[in-house]
């Protein structure tokens, strides 16, 4: 049998030495390296957005992104004690509900447990069984059907309610979208918020969707996108640059493909001024002139004279006209993100007739 268009893996089932034996036929291997079409034994395969998962070979604990060559690229779910088997990712791949079955003395059982592919630890118990088994996610990500003694059941994917039976006598149900309901993901506009240097570790967003009705997902930087509601404060973030990204949900789960991204650099570091030329001692020149520098590019500048305010000034600069006598010059840098130098540079000179 040959290999599938791609984009698609699925299984056989054989028997070899009275064990089951499984074939798992995957798309390409360009589109999923270290996938070939090979004999080996595998269980129900599962999707977490493009990759590939399985139970892990070497321990039935592990759920894996699975690669014939490389059968457990990174584990997605982990739980001790049990058994993993037909893992299921939500919509937005951030979230992995599968089987665990677990055995003694007095018998066995299996329920739906509900993981962060990222930590691979469990999140909940989705049902408690002892017959779950099966699960899969709806279109909108909000609830997760399986099967329990041969009917199928549905229970939210947060927990919020028990499980609820569907329909009685009815296994192997599938997900799908009514044809005539909406299929139109929403557009998604960050409002307010940085795209210049800030130096607010903490920024905060606001955003907007173009249905009403929308939940909203966040991510910064390379963290994976979770539920978020505008206005968003992020975590602290660490000087440099970083991206904020969000998108919308409509409630048909319609998801918008192009989020809204807004690009910034956190910087809480002032800049450092230092007077370049400039009278320092006696002078005869009752407007002198002086000139400075700062040590970040970009940077403006704010100028006194003795007790006047700072001002803004560039460089060169020349004051007013002074009286004889002994006068101060101040100047400090401040930054693109409003960062003034706390130490003004400073000349003090004598105005002499």
């Amino acid at each position: 049998m040959a290999p599938p268009a791609q984009g698609y893996a699925f299984r056989t089932f054989g028997v070899s030495s009275g064990s089951y034996r499984s074939r798992l036929y995957v798309s390409s291997p360009s589109h999923f390296p270290g996938f070939d079409e090979s004999s080996s034994y595998v269980h129900e395969v599962g999707w977490l957005g493009a990759e590939a998962l399985n139970t892990s070979p070497s321990t039935y604990e592990t759920i894996c992104v699975y690669r014939l060559t490389t059968p457990c690229v990174r584990p997605v779910a982990t739980l001790n004690g049990s058994d993993l088997y037909s893992p299921a990712g939500s919509p937005e791949a951030t979230r992995l509900a599968a089987l665990a079955y677990e055995s003694d003395a007095s018998g066995y059982s299996y329920r739906v447990v509900l993981f962060d592919p990222v930590t691979a630890a469990p999140i909940r118990d989705l049902t408690q069984g002892p017959r779950d088994y099966s699960p899969s996610f709806s279109p909108d990500g909000t609830t997760v059907s399986f099967q329990r003694n041969g009917d199928t059941w549905a229970v939210p994917a947060d927990g919020s309610a028990a499980p609820r039976l569907l329909v009685a006598g009815l296994t192997g149900a599938a997900w799908g979208r009514d044809p005539n309901s909406d299929t139109t993901a929403p557009q998604t506009t960050i409002t307010a918020g940085p795209s210049i240097p800030t130096r607010d570790s903490t920024p905060t967003f606001s955003f907007t969707s173009s249905e009403a009705g929308s939940t909203f997902e966040c991510r910064v930087d390379s963290v994976g996108f979770a539920p978020c509601t505008s206005p968003r404060t992020t975590a602290a973030l660490s000087e440099g640059m970083h991206t904020f990204r969000v998108r919308a949900r409509d409630a048909a789960g319609n998801i918008d493909a192009t989020p809204a991204s807004r690009t910034f650099k956190v910087d809480t570091i002032a800049p450092q001024t230092a007077i370049t030329s400039g009278p320092s001692g006696s002078t005869s020149d009752s407007t002198p002139t002086f000139a400075f520098s700062a040590g970040e590019g970009g940077s403006r500048f704010e100028c006194r004279v003795d007790n006047a305010g700072f001002a803004p000034c560039t460089s060169p600069h020349t004051t007013a006209a002074l009286t004889n006598g002994t006068h101060t010059f101040r100047v400090r840098a401040r930054d693109a993100a409003g960062n003034a130098d706390a130490t003004p540079a400073i000349r003090t000179f004598t105005v002499t007739p």
